[in-house]
């Protein structure tokens, strides 16, 4: 996973994807209840379930805990929030 994390990250979005995403074609083919489920639900659930951590933990794994976490440099300061509130109140 080291020496090709992009092949690391399609091997496990892909093969957790599709299993996912199999759930509204069973239901659609009568296979499983359910025949009017929205993909648009499995389309989120991929992206929030399987793609973010599949990213974070490749990222992980190749740069080391330096790679999550974001640096001190990219806190906004205290002012510049407020002025970025009272401009979208």
């Amino acid at each position: 996973m080291a020496r090709r994390p992009v092949a690391g990250f399609l091997v496990i979005v892909l093969g957790l994807s599709w299993l996912l995403f199999s759930i509204p074609v069973l239901a659609f083919y009568g296979v499983i209840p359910g025949a009017n489920l929205p993909v648009e639900v499995f389309a989120l659930a991929s992206t929030l379930l399987i793609m973010l951590p599949a990213a974070l933990w490749v990222i992980w794994i190749t740069d080391g805990r330096a790679g999550v976490v974001p640096p001190k440099s990219w806190r906004v300061p205290y002012a510049a929030s407020r002025l970025r509130t009272a401009a979208f109140s």
